[in-house]
């Protein structure tokens, strides 16, 4: 997870370690094919942005969809909700399997991982490159 900030602004960039189709499983191997392709990386980054308590989801809002979605692109500003209604801990839901976000769980039946960013024993990295720098950093040479 990469953090940004200018202007009271935050640009948020959320690097995962891969994706995997569920609604389009079948087509998973092509998918992955053509992500190299087109993006030169197999790790999948989201990025979104956060300014008085508001949430930007530039195409990758997830608005009502679950995991078993995989080409979730909407774009939305959203008011942000809160860890504890405090407003220095804005929650973020990875909602599909295509990893599109929001404010607000839609698996509600499904067991969550909790990552409270500022402890040391989550498998979560931090760090403050923008997108582009994530991007060449996780492109295959």
């Amino acid at each position: 997870m990469h953090r940004e900030e200018s202007d009271s602004m935050y640009h948020i960039t959320l690097v995962f370690q891969d994706e995997i189709l569920r609604k389009h499983g079948i087509l998973d191997g092509i998918y992955r094919y053509l992500r190299l392709i087109k993006y030169k990386r197999t790790v999948d980054i989201e990025s979104f942005t956060y300014k008085d308590n508001k949430f930007f989801f530039e195409d990758i809002y997830s608005g009502d969809s679950n995991l078993f979605e995989d080409t979730v692109h909407n774009q939305r500003e959203i008011d942000a909700k809160y860890y504890f209604q405090e407003n220095n801990h804005p929650v973020v839901f990875v909602n599909t399997s295509n990893h599109a976000l929001a404010p607000h769980d839609n698996n509600h039946d499904l067991w969550k991982w909790e990552y409270v960013p500022w402890s040391d024993k989550i498998p979560i990295k931090l760090g403050n490159k923008t997108r582009d720098e994530a991007d060449k950093e996780y492109q295959a040479k």
